[in-house]
């Protein structure tokens, strides 16, 4: 009787984890660039039950049944959360007219074969945190310094080509769709490059590890290619506007419900075997 008890906390955990997820994501669908996790679960190995049939161990009174082990069938302990997986759907652009606000538009980047599954390869800029390590993201709401170096919101340096920081002196810039940095030379009408935004691609983004901050960590066998030179790689660079979340808040708030009422299903499950459980106490008290 526990087994089934077991089976039923295992789900409720799962789906309070699931909420948490949903309530992570719902609390940052203001955040730019932001991509929703999505819980992913695994069912525990299945146990195959059998009528032990041994002679030497046959119920007193009762003539024994030789033969080999009968089985019964196989009984499920449940289900866990084993990882969360981001979605690397690209989100709605939005017009900011903020000449600091820079969104990737990759849409149109067609899917590839990896492992034997199709995946539609996502593009990063490519910044370098406070500790020196360089990270990924698609949060391009940034801002300047102290020292004119172009920085995210969590003060973050975006990195061009050379993984360099940018230092941009003036005020009147303006960012091409490949990336590339213009400021206005002393000849009026005419402007220089100064810089190439390092924006790079990731063939199959899922071994990209989220961190804090909206940056992702790459785990991938081979170094990431820079988008700028790669040929087949279609992407715009959009200056004056940011990427919204990939959060859908009406999806979000149903699978909440959905996740309360399962929750509540196996909790009345539990407290079902405790009634009986109890029952059975006091029966064996009398």
């Amino acid at each position: 009787m526990l087994r089934g008890v077991y089976t039923a906390v295992s789900g409720m955990i799962a789906q309070q984890r699931k909420q948490e997820v949903l309530t992570h994501n719902l609390a940052n669908i203001h955040t730019p660039g932001y991509k929703r996790d999505e819980a992913i679960y695994r069912s525990f190995p299945e146990l195959l039950l059998e009528r032990i049939r041994d002679p030497q161990t046959s119920v007193k009174g009762l003539p024994s049944v030789p033969g080999t082990p009968a089985p019964i069938g196989s009984l499920s302990h449940g289900v866990y959360t084993q990882e969360l997986i981001p979605m690397f759907t690209a989100g709605d652009l939005m017009q900011t007219g903020n000449p600091l606000d820079v969104a990737i538009y990759d849409a149109d980047l067609p899917a590839n074969e990896v492992d034997g599954r199709m995946v539609k390869p996502a593009l990063f800029f490519a910044v370098q945190t406070q500790d020196g390590e360089i990270r990924y993201t698609r949060h391009g709401s940034w801002t300047l310094d102290s020292a004119n170096q172009l920085v995210t919101g969590n003060g973050h340096l975006v990195l061009d080509e050379n993984n360099e920081p940018i230092q941009i002196m003036n005020q009147n810039f303006r960012i091409t769709a490949d990336g590339e940095i213009l400021v206005p030379t002393d000849n009026p009408g005419e402007m220089e490059v100064v810089a190439q935004l390092q924006v790079v691609r990731a063939d199959n983004p899922y071994n990209m590890v989220k961190e804090g901050d909206d940056l992702f960590r790459w785990e991938g066998e081979e170094a990431l290619a820079n988008a700028f030179i790669a040929e087949d790689t279609v992407y715009e660079i959009r200056q004056g506007y940011i990427e919204r979340s990939n959060v859908d808040p009406v999806q979000t708030v149903t699978d909440m419900m959905t996740a309360l009422r399962l929750y509540e299903a196996n909790q009345k499950v539990v407290q079902s075997y405790d009634r009986t459980l109890e029952q059975l106490n006091q029966a064996g008290r009398i």
